[in-house]
């Protein structure tokens, strides 16, 4: 789950999924301070927190993740990353950031080793740099989770290529519209239930990441139009994912998968609980 998109010179505060988060860039250093505490009852693990850079609406680099580890309720910790740490951001013009924080499963293996940021493959092998396992975590499968991951997955489609998936209940049918420069669908709640905080994303092969789109609740069978403008800049391929969560990324951005959406903000005020379910 994450933050709304907040400019350099301004900090966020907010709770993400149970997490409760004041951070702050420090202009000087080029660094995004982030203070995070458990708001909750139960303990949260493998807490990490991914500064994403944006300039305007798009993503132009991530920081991180920064792992502060497990937290008992009430204990905060504090996650410090600079641009510097990320050789590739050398240049990069960015005028905001979003504060990505992730929660795993606590009976799971925890998040998988960042191997690489924003790339050709979807912003990394791993989706958002996660690994292979996609935005942090293994597949999990329950309703409300992050189950599967396209972006994560490595696979990049052709422009003339359709995405069809479910993932989390939410059944998500994507194309390039290439005349209007747009990516057009449907998202379907294929569940007997209510999927909370339902958003679209779109990571594009030019390292760029569109949406997500406005969390919203769908009903049990309800279809929702999605429509994302594309870049101006070219690419050649993209993936997409569609993210359920209700509970923050605190559970989402994914044991079963994400428990929370990445609602609200950048990803919504749901927040994913991927785990290793």
């Amino acid at each position: 789950m994450s933050s709304p998109i907040t400019p350099l010179d301004q900090p966020w505060t907010g709770v993400l999924g149970g997490i409760a988060v004041d951070a702050r860039y420090d202009a000087a250093t080029q660094t995004i301070h982030t203070t995070v505490r458990n708001a909750l009852g139960q303990t949260q693990c493998y807490v990490q927190v991914e500064p994403h850079l944006k300039s305007g609406p798009q993503t132009v680099g991530e920081l991180g993740p920064g792992q502060v580890g497990d937290l008992q309720p009430g204990q905060q910790a504090t996650s410090s990353l600079a641009v510097a740490s990320e050789p590739e951001l050398a240049g990069v013009a960015f005028d905001g950031y979003v504060i990505h924080v992730e929660v795993f499963d606590c009976g799971g293996p925890g998040p998988v080793p960042h191997t690489g940021g924003e790339g050709g493959g979807g912003e990394g092998a791993g989706g958002e740099g996660h690994g292979p396992g996609g935005e942090g975590g293994s597949e999990g499968s329950g309703q409300g989770g992050a189950a599967g991951s396209e972006e994560g997955s490595g696979a990049n489609l052709a422009l003339d290529e359709t995405f069809d998936a479910v993932r989390g209940g939410a059944r998500l049918i994507l194309s390039y519209d290439a005349a209007g420069n747009a990516f057009t669908g449907t998202v379907q709640n294929t569940t007997s239930g209510v999927l909370p905080q339902v958003r679209i994303e779109v990571h594009l092969s030019n390292g760029v990441e569109l949406g997500p789109t406005t969390p919203v609740d769908l009903q049990p069978g309800q279809v929702l139009a999605v429509q994302l403008p594309a870049t101006a800049a070219p690419f050649t391929g993209w993936i997409a994912h569609a993210e359920v969560g209700s509970g923050g990324e605190a559970g989402g951005e994914h044991g079963g998968g994400s428990q929370g959406g990445e609602g609200g903000g950048e990803h919504g005020a749901g927040g994913e609980r991927r785990g290793g379910g």
